[in-house]
């Protein structure tokens, strides 16, 4: 339309988001120019995201004394320490912390797994992954909470991931928070509104992004994007094409302003 935006445009498309974002911890080790803004093309339902919780995951193992299942009183079955920690755990969850805007930090446990193969015999160990999506907690608390959670139990914990450590620090883990009063996000909010001829909600992500990349270093973070956020992952997931308009609408106004 012959109109060039205020400021250099760099569009990234990048790789392996769902899996450690190495795509964007390249770009953001090799970068090498300023960045003003970054906006996060999530789905968003054309709403300007602030932030998400971080994420923490960890292994929680218990153990035992494996015997053949025959003989059970001749072993320890680290199942039933599971299964007390569980019930706990489900338990506690309301002690978490909980943040104004990203709302309240969650644990789920999602995978189990034994040390064997074998129907006819009790495990030596048993573990439970423990997904943490953090809204005020550090890596410190949150071993706390799982060391209270845990007492009386034989138990150690593992970080989530081969070859990442278990932070120690205090420091709590946020993806990304743009604060809702800061000129940034009054002036990105003013310029989309004025762009979509409504005003803009203020929102923020359940689920985890690559902004939490940006964050170390500094580099303001928004979302917004046309489509939904509960259909993510899903058969359904589609963009409408009214949304779409809007949100590109939205885009131009902000290429234009900021």
């Amino acid at each position: 339309a012959g109109i060039r935006p205020r400021r250099d445009i760099v569009f990234t498309g990048v790789v392996q988001e769902e899996i450690g974002g190495a795509g964007s911890q390249y770009w953001v080790d090799h970068l090498n120019y300023a960045v003003d803004l970054v906006v996060i093309g999530e789905p968003s339902g054309n709403t300007l995201s602030l932030g998400h919780r971080g994420i923490l995951g960890l292994w929680v193992t218990f153990h035992g004394r494996s015997v053949h299942a025959s003989v059970p009183h001749k072993g320890v079955n680290p199942n039933y320490a599971l299964a007390t920690f569980l019930q706990r755990l489900s338990a506690n969850q309301s002690r978490l912390g909980s943040h104004d805007l990203l709302g309240p930090t969650t644990v789920s446990p999602t995978l189990v797994q034994v040390d064997t193969q074998s129907k006819n015999v009790t495990p030596a160990w048993t573990r439970v992954f423990l997904d943490f999506r953090t809204a005020v907690e550090s890596a410190n608390s949150l071993m706390a909470f799982i060391a209270e959670t845990a007492a009386g139990l034989d138990y150690t914990i593992g970080p989530g991931w081969e070859g990442v450590d278990i932070p120690a620090t205090d420091e709590p883990i946020f993806g990304y928070y743009t604060p809702p009063d800061s000129e940034l996000v009054e002036r990105v909010s003013a310029a989309l509104s004025r762009g979509m001829g409504r005003p803009v909600a203020l929102s923020s992500y359940q689920f985890a992004t690559d902004g939490r990349l940006f964050t170390p270093r500094q580099i303001p973070v928004v979302g917004f994007a046309p489509g939904e956020e509960y259909l993510a992952h899903t058969v359904q997931e589609s963009i409408a094409i009214d949304r779409m308009a809007e949100s590109l609408r939205g885009y131009v106004q902000l290429l234009q302003e900021f």
